[in-house]
């Protein structure tokens, strides 16, 4: 769902209420200063708010409603209600069809205004601070909850012999098989505490600590895939892959922290989730972002929002590959904290807010200034799979001559799209059969 207030300051402000009964007056755009009047609304609006401001305009329709209207970029879906319907012989009668609520915005600071609050400031520590690697795993840990001590006790246990062992198989890893099964009945405890998130929050935590202790950080935000493919017993996974390699898994988003110099800082945000085995990407434009897989990315951005304004002397850079180019997580930018900044790898030839084309934008623009053989040198070979990290060295010959033939081949190509583009494709002769 779209964050438009805090938890703790924003329940006094109110929506009036706009929904598509029979009673209610059309919707006009754009929407109109006052809420509708009519009993159905009278009742959603008190059970959903309060008292009544001009700074959003709400409305609520069925699920399943086809009107473009509802699909406005400019409105955002905040929730559901299965609200008493006007046939409803009582209050406990609840009609089968469930009801979205969907709001306006009026005053173009609303959302800056809903989420007004104030943070508590990350205290720094910096990844070099630590006095040694026998206490790594009680610091990582430090605040970790799962109920009970000895689940803690016992999960530090396991990241440390896991980290004396990692070429170790799972279950010889821990020494003796008392320690194995001691794991094994950890991961398959059905306590409530033990979850996905609450086995990262301290990690989570020391995260930001370390990444507050520097001055640029820079957020990557992309989706794993894990696949589990021989765990044909296993409950719980989705399917992964597309159909030319089908299998079983799960997947995985994170934010990953780094410095500059490519130290990774830890994992900032992750998400695990499983597909579900029927597909709805055919109706995928009838619904929400928040009813779409792709809300993982506007998610991740808006947690790296929520860090920026812990570490206000810490500048954040967040970027995306082609998937994150979302009109939502842009729409999130405009509430940021100054030191939050981004980089997305564009896929959609958007409109600037001068009018102007993305693309034809960009192409008017000058260039940086030209590359010296060194930074030429690496960019030809990563097209053939160089990393160019800080401590690769230079490519080599072999690597430069791959990369410098695939560029060729990407060069020529462009030239051959570039000159059939706009012309007719060439009619094809009609075929004369002998005889």
């Amino acid at each position: 769902m779209p964050r438009l207030w805090n938890k703790t300051g924003a329940w006094s402000l109110a929506f009036p209420v706009f929904c598509s009964g029979r009673d209610c007056a059309a919707p006009t755009w754009p929407p109109a200063r006052t809420g509708c009047s009519c009993p159905r609304c009278a009742r959603i609006g008190w059970s959903v708010t309060g008292l009544a401001r001009n700074w959003w305009k709400s409305t609520w329709t069925a699920a399943l409603t086809r009107a473009n209207l509802w699909r406005q970029p400019t409105w955002l879906r905040i929730g559901q209600s299965p609200g008493r319907g006007r046939t409803s012989a009582s209050k406990q009668a609840r009609p089968q069809s469930v009801k979205d609520v969907w709001v306006w915005q009026r005053d173009p600071q609303a959302r800056a205004r809903l989420q007004e609050r104030t943070l508590p400031v990350v205290v720094p520590r910096s990844i070099f601070s630590h006095d040694g690697r026998d206490h790594w795993v009680e610091e990582e840990l430090d605040g970790l909850d799962l109920g009970h001590v000895k689940l803690d006790r016992r999960f530090a246990r396991i990241l440390q012999d896991r980290w004396a062992h990692p070429d170790w198989s799972f279950y010889t890893s821990f020494g003796r098989a008392a320690g194995g099964k001691a794991a094994y009945a950890l991961i398959e405890s059905p306590r409530a505490d033990l979850r996905f998130q609450s086995l990262l929050a301290p990690h989570f935590g020391n995260t930001r600590r370390r990444m507050a202790a520097e001055t640029v950080v820079l957020l990557a935000q992309d989706t794993t895939t894990l696949s589990y493919n021989t765990l044909e017993q296993t409950k719980g996974l989705g399917p992964i892959g597309d159909d030319r390699n089908p299998g079983r898994g799960l997947l995985l988003h994170s934010l990953q922290a780094f410095r500059l110099d490519g130290i990774p800082l830890g994992c900032a945000q992750a998400h695990l989730w499983a597909r579900e085995s029927i597909s709805d990407t055919a109706h995928r434009n009838e619904h929400s972002i928040d009813q779409k897989e792709s809300v993982r990315w506007v998610n991740a951005f808006q947690s790296a929002v929520t860090i920026a304004a812990q570490m206000p002397q810490t500048v954040v850079v967040v970027s995306g590959d082609r998937e994150s180019d979302i009109v939502d997580l842009y729409d999130r930018s405009s509430v940021a904290a100054p030191n939050l900044h981004f980089v997305i790898h564009a896929q959609h030839d958007r409109v600037l807010d001068s009018g102007e084309k993305l693309w034809s934008h960009l192409c008017g623009r000058p260039c940086g200034g030209p590359l010296t053989l060194v930074q030429a040198n690496l960019l030809v070979a990563m097209q053939a799979g160089f990393w160019a990290r800080k401590g690769d060295g230079h490519p080599g010959r072999d690597l430069i001559g791959r990369g410098l033939i695939l560029l060729n081949v990407i060069v020529k190509w462009e030239r051959l799209r570039t000159s059939c583009a706009g012309k007719d494709p060439p009619a094809k002769e009609a075929s004369r059969k002998p005889g």
